[in-house]
């Protein structure tokens, strides 16, 4: 079956893939309020989320978008949900 951007299953899985980058660059699972700061990390580490983001994404993803998040998670749901318009720009 494929999976179409504007899909519930693909956005799903595309929230899974992020969470899965968010986990494995930071070594611990997300929480739902959690920012690039709570999660106690490098500005390398945020730089390797941004580049594993854009690559599950296929669109380029502003670094400040994810340092001026005050969740991760709602991030997440912004960039799957505006994948199909990033990706005609």
């Amino acid at each position: 079956m494929i999976l179409r951007k504007n899909s519930e299953g693909y956005r799903v899985d595309k929230r899974r893939e992020l969470y899965r980058a968010v986990e494995e660059i930071y070594g611990r699972p997300l929480e739902e309020t959690d920012d690039v700061f709570s999660l106690g990390g490098s500005s390398l580490q945020a730089l390797q989320l941004v580049v594993q983001f854009e690559e599950v994404l296929g669109v380029p993803v502003d670094v400040e978008r994810l340092i001026t998040a005050e969740a991760i998670s709602e991030l997440i749901d912004e960039l799957v949900a505006d994948e199909p318009r990033l990706a005609r720009e």
